[in-house]
Parts: C-alpha cells; structure tokens; sequence
C-alpha cells in the first residue's frame, strides 16, 4: 500500500523473517524501491497506470496528502464528514491500483514461484487470492476494520465518540 504504516509494518516483518534465514521480496509501487533497497530488501515494482498518476507529485504519500489538506481532512469538521471524503477516494485508489498491478505481480508470481505470500492491502488482487500459493493477510491497521457493526465506530475514524447509537 501506499502508505507508511503498512510499510513499516512490512519492513519489520520482513527483516525477522530474514534474521530466520528466509528469502523476502516485496510487491510495491514502484515510487518507494529506494525505501525497502535502505532496509535491505528487493522491491519488485509495480507500475500505476499514467493516466492516474499526477504529474506534478511523484510520491504517492504526499499526494494523499495534499487530497487529505484540499479537502478538509485537517480541519475541525466533524469526522464524520471527513471519513465520507476519505474513504471513497482511498478505496478507489486501492481497486484502481489493484487492476494496474495485477498482471505484474501475476508475473512475478510466475517467474519467483514463492511458497508463501503475506498481504498487507485493503483489497487482495486475484492472482495472489486464486495463486494457490499459502498466504496470510498482515492487517497492520486499526483492528476494527475488520468487523462490520453499528456499535463501532467508523474505521479509521480514530475516534470512539463518533459512533452515536
């Protein structure tokens, strides 16, 4: 994903796996090989449809960023509101990213023959669901976003009192 806590998540999990003796690579947009090649480790780069990619900001995290200040992510408005802006635009940017990078990482799949995956993304693409190959899903963010109650609140709301029965 393109955003930090996942990846450092990754990157901790990726470095006890090494001090295990295993080998581990990852699958990423290709904008943060520099990141992973400072912890030791291979990305293997998955490239963004052009057509999606703004041209004036070639980091993917401050481009969400910036969306997140244009639209009054950081402002006293309620959470509420905030999340009904963010989380259609975050879950449009992972599908749209899933489709661009399905075919590559099927690719590498292929070519790497790995005996198992973890996942750290919103939306597993098909060739990893359906690869056959034994995988589990790293879920580094916030534990309720994988439960669906109206007694929680709002994932990534970050805040119990939102949630108003």
């Amino acid at each position: 994903m393109d955003l930090v806590g996942p990846q450092n998540a990754c990157i901790g999990l990726g470095q006890v796996l090494i001090g295990r003796g295993h080998q581990v690579y990852f699958l990423g947009n290709e904008k943060f090989c520099a990141k992973f090649a400072r912890y030791g480790f291979r990305l293997l780069p998955l490239t963004e449809s052009p057509d999606r990619v703004s041209p004036t900001e070639e980091n993917p995290v401050r481009q969400f960023i910036s969306f997140m200040a244009e639209n009054g992510i950081f402002t006293a408005k309620p959470v509420i509101e905030k999340l009904e802006i963010l989380v259609p635009k975050k879950n449009r940017d992972i599908f749209e990213k899933a489709v661009d990078f399905e075919a590559q990482a099927q690719r590498y799949l292929e070519d790497l023959k790995p005996d198992f995956l973890v996942i750290d993304s919103d939306i597993i693409m098909p060739c990893l669901l359906y690869s056959g190959i034994p995988w589990a899903l790293l879920f580094c963010s916030n534990p309720v976003g994988v439960f669906d109650s109206p007694e929680l609140p709002p994932f990534t709301s970050g805040k119990l009192e939102t949630c108003s029965n």
